[in-house]
Parts: C-alpha cells; structure tokens; sequence
C-alpha cells in the first residue's frame, strides 16, 4: 500500500508541472516496486509470498498481498495474471473474496471473474443474517467475521461501490474533475447499468442495456459542457483485423483490434457517425448481419448522446 501512495502523488505532481518531485516520486516507486518483486516472487507458486521472514505462516501466500500488488501496479500483466489464477485455483471461497481481490480482477481486464466475486460476496451476505445490510466481513465457513462482535453494517463492504462505478457503469475521469473521462463499459452477464457521477461542471450521466449476453448493446452518455472524452464499446474480435470503420463516411482503421474494443472520441457539441461494415471474410456459422456500428453526440448544453451497436 505504501508503494500505491508514491505513484498517486507522482502523477498529480506531474499534472501540476512539478516535473522534479514528479520524477523523484516515481524512481522511489519503481526502486521499492522492483523490491518487492525481488524479495516477494515465489516462481514456484507464481504469486507472492506474503512477508519475508522465517517461521510459522512465513511462506503464506495470501489474497490481500498479491491484490494490493497488482493494484499498486508492482506486478505487470504477466505477474499479475499469473498471481489471480493462483488465487482462483488455491484461494477461491464460495462465499467470495475481498473487493481489493475483485478490483484487481477488474483492472487486468478480468471482469468475469471480478462479477462471479462479487455476487458469491455479496450474495452470501445478502442471504445470510440479517440479509439487509453488508458485514464487517466473512470469516471462516462464511461465518460472522470476529462472530457477536462483527458489525453487520460497515463501511469495509462499500468496497464494491467504486468498482461498479468504475469497471460496470464504467466510468473513470482520465484529468482532474473529470475535464477528460473514457466510458468503457465490461457487461459481461450484466444487462443494464444506469447512475451518474458529480462533477465541477454538472453530473456526467451514464446509462448502458444490452439485448441478450451477446446482443444489440446502447450506450448513452450525457456530458457536461466543457469537458470530453472516449466512449469505448465492447465489440466481437472475430476478424478484427479485416474490419475498417467509416467515420462519417469516410474510411478509417477501427480501434479495436487489441482488446476487442471500438472507440469513440466525442467533443461537446459535434456529432459523429461511426460505423464498422461487416468483415470481408467470416467464419462458418457466422451471421450474415455481423458488424458493428454507432453514433455518439457529446453535447454542450444539448440533448443527450446516443451510440447503438449491433451485431
């Protein structure tokens, strides 16, 4: 956690043009980051240890340890793809895991798994006594966390707060104040998502529903005057390579080939039509109908913005 709180202050520093204490800030992080995969790493487990020290429980390879790393961003994609399948295939419970687990499921890309998390988490609670409200935490079984003296409502559970806002309604601000923000919606089993966000301008609206795990998807965003931003929509990767979008009318290169996403750049005020013919080539079983397209309006004081997807 320590190391987290380096980089954070790295970047707001390198945002106010404190170019100094930026780069001072960041070599420490990367100094201790690189410690700590020294010290840490157990290539045999492909995870990390959860101290380095000598004794009973020493060679423990525990949930919040490897989370926290890659949320600090200590561990890279690799390290942390390698240290979550550990925690799915050693440490997995049917009463879930901690939100700091399901936030770095989410940040890696995971979101199946982060959503599976946190209906087994929150599912048992709400299940469970008192079935009202989210606990302290879960102990051993499932049971009450430290049993009579649990609180049964506490703030440890509003863990999962920013990471629907986050990762399922899918909204993060990219500059302070969220003067840029970038909706980029992980649905996975979800079917709709709907809230806001505040901002120093006005609230920045949300809304996402889809037809089907694997249908038509709409994505509304309303924005407040003065800002901009991306609206990245989730498309299929089949052939991703032969697709070419048409950005009003005219040909260009889709963004979607690494992730299986498609962006959308929109400006307050302008309207673009965005469209992605369907490709040249498709496999046996495909649909005729494959393809994508969509529309975004980021207005100034306007309506709200609309972008449509279909397959």
């Amino acid at each position: 956690m320590g190391l987290n709180y380096l980089s954070t202050p790295y970047e707001v520093a390198a945002y106010l043009g404190k170019n100094q204490d930026a780069a001072r800030w960041r070599s420490r992080a990367s100094t201790g980051s690189q410690a700590f995969l020294n010290i840490l790493w157990d290539p045999a487990a492909g995870t990390f240890f959860d101290c380095n020290c000598v004794g009973n429980g020493c060679r423990a390879h525990a949930q919040d340890g490897d989370s926290l790393a890659i949320l600090a961003e200590i561990a890279n994609i690799t390290y942390a793809k390698s240290a979550l399948t550990y925690l799915s295939d050693s440490n997995a419970l049917p009463y879930g895991n901690a939100f700091y687990d399901e936030g770095a499921r989410f940040g890696i890309g995971y979101a199946d798994s982060g959503l599976d998390q946190i209906h087994s988490t929150y599912g048992w609670m709400s299940t469970d006594d008192p079935g009202l409200t989210f606990w302290e935490g879960i102990g051993p079984g499932g049971s009450k966390y430290q049993e009579a003296s649990t609180s049964l409502a506490y703030g440890w559970s509003t863990g999962v707060t920013p990471l629907l806002s986050t990762y399922v309604l899918s909204v993060k601000p990219l500059r302070p104040g969220f003067k840029e923000w970038i909706v980029k919606p992980m649905p996975e089993d979800v079917q709709w998502a709907r809230g806001e966000v505040p901002t120093p301008y006005e609230p920045l609206k949300i809304s996402w529903e889809r037809s089907g795990a694997d249908g038509d998807m709409e994505v509304h965003v309303h924005a407040p005057e003065g800002t901009n931003g991306t609206v990245s929509v989730p498309a299929a990767p089949d052939n991703a390579e032969e697709r070419r979008a048409l950005l009003d009318g005219i040909p260009g290169i889709a963004e979607m080939a690494t992730r299986g996403y498609i962006d959308f750049r929109g400006e307050g005020g302008e309207e673009h039509v965005v469209g992605i013919p369907k490709p040249r080539k498709r496999r046996e079983g495909c649909g005729s109908k494959a393809g994508v397209g969509g529309k975004i309006r980021v207005p100034g004081s306007g309506p709200e913005a609309s972008m449509a997807i279909w397959k």
